[in-house]
């Protein structure tokens, strides 16, 4: 978690902080003692100000949050505020004199306002129809707090010690009488074995019992009789009962003020069990909040933000300090689950972002992360330690990063940061394009904009020189697939099964391949010279320009399932790439051999962590976005050196053998593998095996060293005639 922004006490004012997240959106609204109501959006900034006539005392939006409902005390008006046309409209509640509303709450599945007030009255309004509905004593005494099922029937609280369940209309189906005064009242709903779901109200009483009971469509003979209703009391040592609320089917979070945190089941088998506790805070507990789309539980208190996981409680996912002096009182989830509000006791309210978008690019050696919702980080080799932050101007829906520039998009518009001259942190160039953005290529000066079946290629930087053109050409009568920017070449797939190359440096088509099936994804090296590309058919081929040469990938895995495919950035091993799917990197080597040609050859595999996301293969190492949206190495097994080579067996040190010759790791770090390998008497048909795929000749001195390898001893414990030409001292080793 991440703060976004903080709004102090002495915007807002001193004394309690009411906030509500609107529904379908990421704006809170937020009201205090300066007797305003303020709407702020995701990035901190204001949208409106709402002036009212006293302290509020209740907000609520409606279902589909357009309209924000508001009490304030000592007024019998509730204001109705329509944040699309920002018109506040007052709406009279008072049925008698000294009449003052204290409670409201909009339905989840219909335009229903309900308000319940001081005199046990409750006030029912059609917003959609403009129909007021006045119901006369439905309670003896004040109506503390008002809840809606989701079948719209409407249930208060009151101090006369009973919960009232009424139809929309307010004609009071079931009357349930309680031991003590309820408080918190709550509905949630618990699903049965055949499809059925129960309705369950749940209430504190007297801050020390929590009450649950069933609301059932079966009749009554005696209207205060209650179904399944049970009163659940406490260990002393929790205390008084602060808050609860409802999660995942039937469990409930129930939150004490001396700092415990208890889960309570609701389920038929389980009824009232704890299922979990933990002491939470040492001081106090404020509030708890849940999230189904985060999967979180959140409570705030001692000065601190706690969030465990949904599924294990047990399980912390974050504690965060909260930088303020005053006592903590509300935590509040966006509907989304990335935004989460805190607000204090005496004023002020900190928000956090909970989970960034995981958004990631790379090109060549080179990665960028969206770092914040307006932040991009440029990542030179992946190194977070030489890491450049770029402040952007929206919340992009999609980055891109090329040698000197990032961009950034949203909808049909695009932005172009320099990295290297950042000093005004504006956009060096920007555009509008005919349709929603798909994906954006860049290199060193072009980009390649994809859409819906084309893409649009110009410079980064206007120049009259190269004018833009859109692929593919009209003359194809075809739409685009897939496409790829490359240093020298824009490389584009359409229907009709050609692969393309555009020369950007003669501004002309220079080649064409026809396949047997639709390119859906192409992934080319630097120079676009080799294309590791996915066909429909779920084949993975690796395609040269140069000579059109097609090499199928060898069967490895599920070759349905691959995702992508990168190739090696580090020039040495710049003939290795890698394709992956959910679960594992598959690692490949492009050889070329003077005796068997070329071939595609199946090096291993490595384990691809969960939530991992590879953007760049750089010196073995597979540089991945994780969920929260930074980045993560993972060193492929085929890479791996292995300083310990005593005592492995014989086996292990061929395997290591083999792979430093699959991977034309002929170096002097190679030499005591080498001579272990002799030393445990490895013969010729192993070492020859090893050998395979073919490669490059290895030539020998007149000591049986190699100098290309800087003492590799390999051939000690080969007897093989030197034939062929000799090179100086040295003749080639021919392996049959």
């Amino acid at each position: 978690m991440k703060l976004l922004f903080r709004v102090t006490d002495e915007t807002v004012g001193p004394g309690k902080t009411c906030i509500a997240w609107r529904p379908n959106g990421n704006t809170l609204a937020m009201a205090s003692a300066n007797k305003s109501v303020i709407l702020y959006d995701r990035k901190g900034a204001i949208i409106d100000v709402l002036d009212v006539t006293g302290n509020v005392i209740g907000m609520s939006w409606d279902k589909e949050g357009d309209v924000l409902g508001i009490l304030t005390d000592g007024s019998s008006q509730a204001l109705l505020w329509n944040i699309n046309t920002r018109n506040a409209e007052p709406l009279e509640t008072a049925m008698g004199a000294r009449e003052l509303p204290l409670c409201l709450v909009w339905s989840t599945i219909s335009s229903l306002l309900v308000i319940g007030n001081n005199n046990g009255n409750l006030f029912i309004y059609n917003h959609k129809l403009s129909r007021k509905i006045p119901v006369l004593g439905k309670h003896q005494r004040k109506i503390t707090g008002v809840a809606m099922t989701k079948q719209d029937q409407i249930l208060c609280c009151s101090d006369d010690n009973s919960i009232t369940l009424s139809s929309p209309d307010g004609e009071t189906v079931r009357t349930l009488t309680l031991s003590s005064e309820p408080d918190e009242l709550k509905v949630g709903e618990v699903k049965r074995p055949g499809g059925n779901v129960d309705t369950i109200v749940s209430a504190v009483l007297g801050k020390k019992t929590l009450f649950l009971s069933t609301l059932t469509d079966k009749p009554k003979d005696n209207e205060n009789e209650a179904d399944n209703s049970m009163n659940l009391q406490f260990q002393e040592k929790y205390g008084n009962i602060v808050a609860h609320v409802w999660y995942n089917d039937g469990y409930m979070i129930v939150g004490f003020e001396k700092g415990f945190v208890v889960c309570i089941s609701a389920h038929p088998s389980e009824m009232g069990q704890e299922i979990f506790s933990v002491a939470e805070y040492k001081t106090y507990l404020a509030a708890v909040a849940a999230s189904q789309a985060f999967g979180k539980i959140l409570t705030v208190g001692d000065h601190q933000i706690k969030v465990r996981e949904m599924r294990e409680l047990n399980d912390i996912f974050v504690i965060m300090e909260v930088d303020t002096e005053k006592d903590l009182s509300q935590v509040e989830c966006s509907p989304d689950g990335q935004l989460v509000a805190v607000a204090a006791r005496g004023g002020g309210v900190s928000v956090y972002l909970t989970r960034m978008p995981s958004m990631g690019a790379a090109c060549g050696d080179t990665v960028a992360v969206l770092s914040s919702l307006n932040q991009v980080t440029y990542l030179p080799e992946g190194d977070k330690q030489r890491g450049i932050v770029i402040n952007i101007a929206i919340e992009p829906s999609l980055i891109a990063v090329g040698p000197f520039h990032i961009a950034v998009a949203t909808n049909n518009r695009v932005w172009m940061y320099d990295v290297h001259h950042l000093g005004s942190n504006q956009p060096v160039a920007e555009g509008d394009y005919l349709s929603t953005v798909i994906d954006v290529k860049l290199n060193d000066e072009y980009v390649c904009v994809v859409m819906e079946g084309k893409a649009r290629l110009h410079r980064i930087i206007n120049s009259d020189s190269h004018p833009s053109i859109t692929f593919p050409e009209p003359s194809r009568n075809s739409r685009l697939v897939a496409a790829a920017l490359s240093n020298h070449f824009l490389i584009f797939s359409t229907e009709a099964n050609y692969l393309v190359f555009f020369s950007l440096a003669e501004w002309c088509v220079v080649s064409e391949y026809r396949h047997t099936s639709a390119i859906r994804q192409i992934h080319p090296d630097q120079d676009g010279l080799r294309i590791a590309i996915f066909d429909e058919r779920a084949d993975t081929w690796v395609y040269s320009p140069v000579d059109d040469s097609m090499h199928k990938l060898p069967a490895v895995g599920s070759a349905i399932h691959y995702k992508s495919a990168l190739w090696e950035t580090f020039t040495i091993d710049r003939d290795t790439f890698i394709v992956y799917d959910n679960a594992n990197i598959y690692v490949y080597l492009l050889n070329r051999s003077q005796i068997e040609g070329e071939s595609v050859v199946y090096v291993g595999s490595t384990k691809l962590p969960f939530a991992h996301s590879p953007l760049m293969l750089s010196k073995g190492i597979v540089h991945c976005l994780t969920s929260s949206g930074k980045t993560s190495g993972v060193l492929l097994e085929s890479h791996r050196t292995d300083t310990v080579l005593e005592g492995k067996p014989p086996a292990v040190i061929r395997d290591l053998l083999k792979q430093a010759l699959q991977l034309k790791r002929l170096r002097a770090k190679n030499s005591r593998v080498c001579i272990i390998v002799r030393e445990k008497g490895c013969n010729q048909e192993t070492l020859i095996g090893a050998l395979r795929p073919p490669v490059t000749p290895i030539c020998l001195n007149s000591r049986g060293v190699s100098p290309m390898t800087h003492g590799l001893f390999v051939v000690s414990a080969v007897r093989v005639k030197p034939v062929g030409v000799t090179c100086g001292p040295s003749a080639p080793i021919t392996v049959a």
